[in-house]
């Protein structure tokens, strides 16, 4: 492996038996009264994603440290777990972090996987980094999934014409109403 997690021989703190070589070895568990003795560190030191990806997002919103919440996301993705792939790529396109490509390779694998609910991020992403005929691909699909959010967006490109959005009032007007009808409960 590539990360700095992986053990050789050495305890890991607060860990009872010592690991094998090659095993994944999770981060150290934060001196922290509300995660104890916690069985989710075990689970993941034995290989259970679910306990990986629930260790990085305690990290990531409990405790409010991103860089552990990647280190725990990164091994529940190894180990191939979907959530852990949505997970990395809001961490990462998030504001704190704003690393677009990493963002947009995590949240594919899990689109890939039929999390189509991502497409409006995906699309989102890809504006930020000037992707623009890829952002719009993603957009359309968000739009078939009746994403409101991001017809809103899209309407608001379309009636400023930004970048490959040339000016298109009807455009933006059509997807403001639908944003409007779905959001109302009448489309």
């Amino acid at each position: 492996g590539t990360f700095g997690y992986y053990a050789g021989t050495e305890d890991r703190q607060g860990s009872e038996s010592k690991s094998q070589a090659g095993e994944q070895h999770a981060p150290d568990e934060p001196n922290n009264e509300r995660m104890g003795n916690s069985i989710h560190f075990k689970a993941s030191d034995m290989g259970h994603d679910i306990a990986a990806w629930y260790l990085g997002t305690i990290y990531q919103y409990d405790l409010d440290d991103n860089d552990t919440a990647i280190k725990y996301y990164l091994i529940a993705a190894e180990r191939e777990y979907p959530y852990a792939y949505e997970s990395l790529g809001k961490i990462y396109g998030s504001i704190y972090v704003r690393e677009y490509e990493k963002a947009i390779k995590w949240y594919l694998k899990a689109y890939d996987l039929g999390e189509t609910k991502l497409a409006g991020e995906i699309g989102y992403l890809y504006l930020q980094i000037n992707k623009l005929n890829e952002a719009l691909k993603y957009f359309e699909e968000a739009i078939k999934n009746n994403d409101t959010t991001i017809m809103k967006l899209l309407a608001k490109l379309y009636s400023e014409g930004q970048g490959i959005y040339k000016v298109d009032y009807i455009k933006a007007f059509n997807l403001y109403q639908k944003a409007s009808l779905l959001e109302d409960g009448e489309a």
